[in-house]
């Protein structure tokens, strides 16, 4: 219940920040 609770929202956090890192290292692709 609890744990549920959490870890929805927490896992969106990290697929937010895994999304906005991924587009940031697209736009810059030549400085890998």
């Amino acid at each position: 219940g609890a744990l549920a609770l959490l870890t929805f929202p927490l896992a969106m956090l990290v697929a937010l920040g895994f999304t906005l890192n991924e587009s940031k290292t697209s736009s810059r692709p030549d400085r890998q």
